[in-house]
């Protein structure tokens, strides 16, 4: 049996806090945070382990863990934009979608993140 297709790793919608999934594990990020705040936020919202290191390299050598969420789909929901520059945002964009790629490939899981339509 063929393994199924990816979903898309990045998606963006005009009202993501209205926006209910069909199962799985959900991060809702409710906050317009900037990067420090996004990097803890994320830490609580997907339960990272202690020793997560509020960068991106650390934050993506949790998203391709993620062994402690069993769900077989994950999302991230951003409901608000994000205070990040332009730099930060296509950084941390890249980082998910890289996640994203990694996660379905070595652990058949769907990971998603979910924008406003502002931050495309």
């Amino acid at each position: 049996m063929k393994a199924a297709a990816p979903m898309l790793p990045l998606v963006f919608m005009q009202n993501p806090a209205s926006w209910h999934p069909a199962g799985g594990f959900v991060a809702r990020l409710q906050g317009a945070f900037a990067k420090t705040e996004l990097l803890a936020a994320l830490q609580t919202a997907l339960h990272l382990p202690p020793y997560f290191g509020h960068n991106w390299d650390a934050l993506y050598d949790c998203l391709i863990d993620l062994s402690w969420l069993h769900p077989s789909r994950i999302t991230l929901l951003h409901e608000r934009p994000l205070c990040l520059t332009s730099a930060e945002a296509a950084t941390y964009m890249e980082v998910l979608r890289m996640a994203a790629v990694f996660q379905h490939k070595h652990h058949q899981r769907h990971f998603q993140a979910i924008f406003p339509a502002a931050m495309q």
